[in-house]
């Protein structure tokens, strides 16, 4: 990754969180977890996780896409408004340097999505309709 693309979005980085904020909030929220002022808190954090995977993003191996099989997942949305954001922040730049960004941000939103769905309290329904199965294993 070029070092002034990842200082030109650290520059802009307040710009970028102010924008993702006001997107959000105007995305209707798939459940209590997806409100925006719960969601805010994450930004930062989020945004730095970014920006840490860019800056390693030569090394960086893809991670398998993230899927939430009820799709209520607060981070779905939230990743999906960041990556709005982002592309209109990228517009003027070149496809590859894009796609870096695009890689960067898809590893730390198939992470954190993937380990959100992990803890998902619809997950025990299917895993007690996969149990008989396992049982007549034993």
């Amino acid at each position: 990754m070029q070092t002034d693309i990842l200082a030109a979005l650290q520059a802009r980085r307040s710009q970028v969180r102010l924008r993702w904020e006001q997107r959000l909030r105007r995305t209707p929220a798939t459940s209590p977890l997806a409100n925006p002022t719960t969601l805010a808190f994450m930004m930062d954090w989020t945004l730095d996780r970014v920006f840490e995977a860019l800056a390693g993003s030569a090394e960086a191996t893809p991670a398998p896409a993230a899927h939430c099989p009820c799709g209520l997942n607060p981070l779905l949305g939230y990743f999906a408004v960041l990556e709005e954001v982002l592309r209109a922040e990228l517009r003027r730049l070149p496809a590859a340097d894009c796609a870096q960004v695009r890689q960067a941000l898809g590893t730390v939103a198939d992470r954190e999505i993937a380990a959100f769905c992990a803890v998902c309290q619809r997950r025990p329904a299917l895993a007690q309709a996969l149990a008989p199965a396992c049982s007549r294993s034993r």
